[in-house]
């Protein structure tokens, strides 16, 4: 019972990599008592085939929380709608790792469509079905199954997934080009919820900078790096958001905070020599910042913001350089 009340009850939706939802304590009791006995019937083979799934979703679950994790893996031997869930919240991890393949393979084990047949479907059968049409609409949305991804989060069964359901909402919409949908959605996450809050901020300063609104998407983009530093979010999602508002102060003139910012992201990605690193999110970074330095260096007759009345004053700012001279 302990075990439960620390990964469902009290961290609700925001434990690191899982979004698990706050379920009825006594129905997280009933399996957790059941499930060693259920696991002691299981013929050896079966134990074999179990040990290797948990196997894979230990490595999928690296990093998140302890006591959610363990919660998740007693889950997992039960049976019915509770495995289904957290055959869900394995999808959503792996969807958090990039991992498609994987997150599509756990969704096709949680047999949802068995729990849609259901006639009296309990707690735990409605929340793996709102939780895996999300799932199902960031599957649809990676494939560019747009139409796919829009069916999925407008199905009135997402509903009870609350704050997460409207983020995906606004996402998808802001996919299709719905904008003022998008940002609707987007705004009617609650700030009670940090990290999907900072996340919803995101997104919307991204949006924002599309849209020409520089000024009002660097609000929303400081707003979302300092909920995901207080969220204890990953690194690569905290520099993206600082990236992205370093191209925010850059649109507004402001190179130098730009180039602050650009470099507190690349900090938080430093190089990595190891073959297997993953170099894209470190190149993204460099990429955004580029802009800044090409117009750092660009000709141009202005200095601080006044005509130096040379045609380029560039080759006048370089010889002032100690190392270049006259």
């Amino acid at each position: 019972g302990v075990l439960f009340q620390a990964a469902l009850g009290e961290k609700g939706g925001e434990l690191p990599g899982l979004g698990l939802v706050g379920v009825a304590a006594a129905a997280a009791v009933t399996a957790a008592a059941a499930a060693p006995a259920r696991r002691r019937r299981l013929s050896p083979a079966a134990r074999l085939r179990l040990d290797a799934t948990d196997a894979a979703a230990d490595e999928t679950l690296i990093g998140a929380d302890p006591a959610a994790r363990d919660a998740l893996f007693v889950l997992l031997e039960s049976e019915g709608a509770a495995h289904a869930w957290a055959r869900v919240k394995l999808a959503e991890s792996s969807l958090d790792a990039g991992n498609f393949g994987a997150a599509q393979m756990q969704l096709d084990k949680a047999g949802l469509p068995q729990l849609a047949a259901l006639a009296r479907p309990d707690d735990w059968a409605l929340a793996a079905q709102a939780d895996g049409l999300l799932v199902q609409a960031a599957l649809a949305r990676w494939q560019g199954d747009l139409k796919g991804a829009t069916a999925a989060v407008n199905d009135p069964r997402t509903a009870r997934s609350g704050p997460r359901a409207r983020l995906w909402r606004g996402l998808v919409a802001k996919d299709a080009g719905r904008w003022a949908e998008a940002l609707d959605e987007l705004a009617a996450v609650p700030q009670s919820s940090p990290l999907l809050s900072a996340r919803a901020l995101y997104q919307e300063g991204d949006l924002r900078l599309r849209l020409g609104q520089p000024g009002a998407a660097l609000l929303s983009l400081t707003d979302a790096a300092q909920r995901l530093a207080q969220a204890g979010a990953n690194a690569e999602e905290q520099a993206r958001v600082l990236a992205r508002a370093g191209t925010a102060q850059r649109r507004l003139g402001r190179p130098q905070a730009a180039l602050h910012l650009f470099g507190q992201a690349l900090d938080l990605l430093p190089p990595d020599p190891r073959p297997s690193a993953d170099l894209v999110p470190r190149a993204r970074l460099l990429s955004e910042r580029l802009p800044v330095l090409l117009a750092l260096s660009t000709n141009s007759p202005f200095w601080q913001g006044t005509d130096s009345g040379y045609a380029s004053f560039r080759s006048q700012a370089w010889s002032r350089f100690p190392t270049a001279g006259p």
